[in-house]
Formats: C-alpha cells, structure tokens, sequence
C-alpha cells in the first residue's frame, strides 16, 4: 500500500475507533505486501482473497467494507469484481480518498458517530 492509502487508513482506524460504539469492531485486511511464491499460496489457501477491502467495520449486525485510495488511484479488477459481490449481497462498500469521505459513507447507511470532523 502506497505511504498516502497507509496514512489515510492509519487515521480512519483511529477515528472509527473512537467515534464509533465500542461493541463495533473495525479491523484490516492485509492483503497487499510482498510476499515470495511460497507464502501467498499459503495465504491463499488459507484464504486470503484478492480484491477484499482494506477495512471492515461490523456494527449491529451490519458489515461496511472500505477501500482507501490516493486521489488518483484506481480500484484493481479484483477490487472492483469484489466490490460488485459485496453489493450483490447487500452489504455497504466504498472507495475513500479522505476521512471525510469515510464519514460521509458511514452517516449515509444511518451509522451514528460519538464523533465528527467538522
């Protein structure tokens, strides 16, 4: 993951963690990273999936799925082909470029937030 996506997705896990209930869990999926031939068939037998979001957030029964982006960056066939499963099975997921970005999604599925930005 490029510096900005990991500042980006350092900063939003300390916001949810704080602006959301603490029965919410918000956690990565360390998908990326280099890895020898070796380890990702291990990973991916064990079932590491390409494509899945960098952060999940599960609260009252509900699963977001959150992709972070640079300003220019663009979603991979396999993010795009997982974000198209996420949406056939009803479950919330976007691309952030910025926390306010990630607000804005979650207050838009009606999640409340102990916190805002502005």
């Amino acid at each position: 993951m490029r510096q900005d996506e990991a500042r980006l997705q350092g900063a939003a896990v300390q916001y949810l963690r704080a602006a959301l209930p603490s029965r919410a869990i918000v956690f990565a999926v360390p998908n990326g990273g280099s890895r020898d031939k070796r380890e990702a068939a291990r990973l991916k037998w064990q079932g590491v999936l390409a494509g899945v979001p960098d952060l999940l957030v599960i609260l009252d029964g509900r699963t977001f799925g959150i992709e972070f982006k640079a300003p220019k960056g663009r979603l991979s066939k396999a993010q795009q082909d997982i974000a198209d499963r996420f949406a056939d099975n009803g479950i919330p997921w976007t691309v952030a470029r910025s926390l306010d970005d990630v607000e804005a999604f979650l207050t838009g599925y009606q999640v409340r937030l102990g916190a805002r930005l502005s």
